[in-house]
Order: C-alpha cells, then structure tokens, then sequence
C-alpha cells in the first residue's frame, strides 16, 4: 500500500505469449532511475510461460503486479484493462517485447510535472529507437530534438507509437481509452482522437525506448489492413468532425478540417509580417 501510495506513474505491460521477450522487458523496467513508480503487467490469457516471468517479478519487487485476462481479449483490451485500473497521476505502455533506457520514466515524468498545471497538455513523449528481434541489451540514452505534437503539427499522420508518451491518467482514461474495434494501428486511432479533441504533448529531447522489429508482428502479416487503417485516419484530419462526435476534454476540439486552420494560421502569418513592414517603416 505504502508503495502504490507514493508512486507517480503506473507502466502498463499487455502480454500475450510473450515468454521470450518478457523478462528483458520487465528487467529494463525494474532498472529504471526512477524509482517510484508501479508496473502493471495485463496478461491477455497466455499459454506459454508468460504468467510465471510475470509473477517472479511481482514476488520480488512489490511495484509489480498482475492481471489476468480468463479470455484472450486483444492488445487493445488488455490496455485497456490496465489503463482502468490505474491509480496513479500519469500512465504509459510498454509493449511486452520492448525496451526502456533507465531514464525513460524520469525525463518524462519530469516533463508531464512542468506542464501539471497546463489543461492542453495531456502528456509528454520522448524518441524511439527500431531494434531487433534478438537483442535484449537495453541501448543508452540519446539525444534527438523533437517537436511539441498537436493537431495541427501532425496534419493527420501518426506521431509516435503506443510506447512513446507518458499521459495524465484522467484525461486519457476520459478519452475512452484505446478502440477495441481496431486491431491494426489502434495507437494511431487513440492519439488521432487525442489530438482532435485539442491536447497537446510536450517533447522529450531524447530517444527513451525501444520498438523491436519481429517478422511475425501483426503489421508485418497484414500490411495491407494495416495501410488501410492508417489512411482512414490520416483522412479524418482533413474533414469537419460530424456534429454527433464529442469529446470529455477540458480542451477545445479542432472541429474543421485541418486545412482550415492551416489556412487561417497562413493567413495570420502574412497579416503580421506586412504590418511589422509597415512599423519598420
């Protein structure tokens, strides 16, 4: 109790099968710099040894603990099982064959705490690094300029993957969580929703995690679903939201599409630079 009482960001893990990865996974958790945090592993119904690497590490350090899924329901319930039932203020994802350098969590967490009190931020992200199948190493800390994400930034596209940003919890969880109807670019779906519903994510300077390329990915056996997902959403940008669509945001949603706020920012743009001509003058 003492320790889930003191911790300031929850890891959530979704694990299905994931026997040959998971420990070099959790090992990079439990090596981080920062120290109090909480680790949720969702074990989505394995059937390989997955559950007892979970439960050695719940054992042995008590910010780890577990959920188990009776059915196998999907990555994207499994976090979504996880994000409910996380207590504290900010929540992140780590896939269960991914990585962290040891100063993931603190320099985002770092970076969530400067913006507490901004009601358009809903959280921070910091670069990724493609690994492969193999490696268990975790890489060191490197530095990488990044810009702040918003919907007008991005212009439709994906920012980042599901293991990048770092969320205050209540909003995210507002939001509805991941969609459970996509099994395909379900991450792009949930930031696309993020980001039109008008918040923001501040950048962290470095590349802090890790996505492992694997040849039996879901990507890599459907890429064709996985394209057609993606080009649905990049889509959405660029159309007015139905008058239906709402969002439990403290934010204001972008409800044009995006080339009316490019439009309109273009037009600012040129406003100002002729009247700062005409004071030059």
């Amino acid at each position: 109790l003492k320790v889930a009482m003191s911790a300031i960001c929850t890891l959530v893990v979704p694990a299905y099968n994931a026997e040959d990865f998971l420990e070099a996974t959790l090992e990079s958790v439990r090596n981080q710099t920062l120290h109090n945090f909480l680790c949720l592993i969702v074990d989505d119904s394995s059937t390989d040894r997955t559950s007892d690497i979970a439960a050695q590490y719940a054992r042995r350090d008590p910010r780890f603990s577990i959920i188990r899924h009776q059915a196998n329901s999907g990555l994207s319930a499994a976090r979504n099982t996880g994000l409910r039932a996380v207590t504290t203020r900010y929540v992140a994802f780590l896939d269960s064959d991914d990585l962290l350098m040891r100063e993931s969590l603190a320099l985002r967490v770092d970076a969530c705490e400067q913006a507490r009190h901004d009601p358009l931020t809903i959280g921070a992200y910091c670069a990724s690094m493609t690994i492969t199948e193999t490696r268990k190493s975790i890489p060191k800390l490197a530095p990488r300029q990044l810009p702040e994400v918003s919907f007008l930034s991005v212009a439709g596209d994906c920012p980042f993957n599901a293991n990048q940003p770092m969320c205050v919890t209540d909003r995210l969880r507002r939001l509805g969580g991941f969609n459970e109807r996509f099994t395909q670019a379900e991450d792009y779906e949930l930031w696309t929703r993020v980001l039109r519903a008008g918040y923001r994510f501040r950048s962290v300077h470095f590349i802090a995690v890790t996505y492992r390329r694997r040849r039996g990915s879901m990507v890599r056996q459907r890429p064709l679903n996985h394209l057609t997902e993606a080009l649905a959403l990049n889509a959405s940008a660029h159309v007015a939201l139905p008058s239906w669509v709402s969002f439990d945001s403290d934010a204001q949603p972008f409800a044009c599409a995006y080339s009316a706020y490019r439009e309109a920012s273009d037009v600012a743009s040129r406003t100002l630079s002729f009247f700062a001509m005409s004071a030059g003058r």
